[in-house]
């Protein structure tokens, strides 16, 4: 079980620090008049690190969960805090496509998705932190 503990935790760090860059990076074109240019780092970013981190990160928190007995309700939080996390994630994808292909986004797109992706992060960490023994 330990294994699969530590394996959940590093596919979860690399989820959220691959997040958190790709929501910081959007909007930002730096000058260049090709979207598809600018939007090609953060593509490969979040098709290559952080979908399949989030993957095994919910495959791994999936594996803990049926180990548990019972379902607390810490357990019920951070899932919550999870599915939000993951709700991010696939705004963060959506407004990536958009903004590949051009289309605007709304100002700022990168502060709001930072603030509830940075939100649901502490939130799982404070649950994973506070739970009981």
């Amino acid at each position: 079980m330990l294994w699969l503990k530590t394996l959940h935790l590093a596919t979860l760090v690399c989820w959220c620090g691959a997040l958190l860059c790709v929501v910081a990076a959007l909007g930002r074109t730096g000058g260049h008049v090709d979207a598809r240019e600018t939007a090609a780092p953060q593509r490969t970013l979040f098709l290559l690190m952080a979908t399949p981190a989030a993957l095994l990160a919910i495959a791994t928190g999936t594996g803990l969960f049926a180990l548990v007995s019972g379902t607390p309700a810490w357990l019920a939080a951070k899932l919550f805090a999870v599915t939000v996390l993951a709700a991010c994630h696939l705004l963060a994808g959506w407004a990536l496509h958009r903004e590949e292909h051009g289309e605007p986004l709304p100002s700022s797109p990168h502060l709001g998705l930072s603030a509830a992706t940075a939100s649901a992060m502490l939130g799982t960490l404070w649950l994973v932190l506070a739970k009981p023994v």
